[in-house]
């Protein structure tokens, strides 16, 4: 309910506007303050007529429709909307079963924790390894670094890919290094280790692996070279030649039944000294004399030379 002071307000509002004259206003306005019909200035209004009090009357009730509070339809409206949204989303709201809660539960206890620390043990593992140092750092004095180049290790399971492992290293840090100075310090290192393994096995390869390269004679077979190559994957490539074997040999006759291409075994005298024309080559793919003792297919009995 509005007080007398709001009642006043809309009242002058009205009289402001037009719409009741002054002697109007006064009239209310004592209504109002339930002054009666005293005069402003202690002088009575002359009597009125019956026309003036029907006047009166209807005056009385337009101000009080005036006087009622304005309505908004529009804020209405909009107020009985938003309450109408909340109502329906309140209803359309799933309601949870109790295995519904039980499994939220469940999710929150032990799913997200599980998940978390798997993370965080999976992540610390992957630093941890970052900062280990590394199972390929050089223990053999063969494989020191040289100018700051750390040399591939060997982890050798036989003679053989040891010494194929190790040119490798070589090779690798060859390719990798920042002039030509260092290439050549890389490249005297590797002959040196050469020398030192072929003298450490008596200058003689015994039993090793490998692919026959090349067979070839000269005119009526009177010579034969041949060329086997060690290959293991993504590792060096290395060559063992023979020139000018008699066809009375024994090789020479166990060479009929192999074809190039062909997996063989072999053993032989070697040549420690690298036969390459230049450096690059003798880094990519070093080359070595040799005079076969046994050749054979893999799979078959080694035939020894006489």
């Amino acid at each position: 309910m509005s007080s007398k002071y709001d009642d006043l307000e809309k009242l002058a509002d009205l009289k402001n506007k037009g719409i009741i004259t002054e002697e109007e206003f006064i009239v209310k306005k004592n209504e109002i303050l339930n002054i009666g019909n005293q005069a402003i200035n202690k002088e009575p209004f002359p009597p009125k007529s019956t026309v003036q009090q029907n006047n009166a009357s209807v005056i009385k009730t337009d101000l009080q429709n005036q006087i009622k509070p304005i309505e908004t339809p529009a804020l209405d409206s909009i107020k009985r909307d938003f309450d109408s949204i909340k109502i329906e989303k309140q209803e359309n709201k799933p309601k949870l079963s109790v295995s519904d809660k039980i499994l939220r539960i469940f999710i929150y206890l032990f799913v997200i924790p599980i998940v978390a620390l798997v993370l965080i043990i999976f992540f610390g593992e992957m630093g941890s390894k970052t900062d280990r140092p590394s199972a390929n750092t050089n223990t053999t004095t063969n494989k020191a670094p040289i100018n700051n180049i750390t040399l591939v290790p060997t982890e050798a399971p036989s003679v053989e890919s040891q010494f194929v492992n190790t040119l490798t290293g070589y090779r690798e840090n060859y390719l990798r290094a920042q002039n030509e100075i260092q290439k050549s310090d890389i490249f005297n290192e590797a002959r040196a280790y050469e020398n030192q393994f072929f003298q450490s096995i008596g200058y003689y390869i015994d039993n090793w692996k490998g692919e026959m390269r090349i067979i070839s004679t000269n005119k009526g077979g009177s010579e034969l070279n041949m060329r086997v190559q060690i290959t293991m994957e993504n590792k060096i490539k290395i060559y063992f030649d023979q020139e000018s074997l008699d066809p009375s040999s024994s090789i020479y006759q166990a060479t009929r039944n192999i074809k190039e291409g062909e997996c063989v075994i072999f053993s032989g005298h070697i040549e420690s000294k690298e036969n390459s024309i230049s450096e690059f080559g003798s880094m990519q793919a070093p080359e070595f004399a040799i005079n076969f003792t046994n050749m054979s297919k893999c799979g078959f009995k080694a035939v020894k030379s006489q």
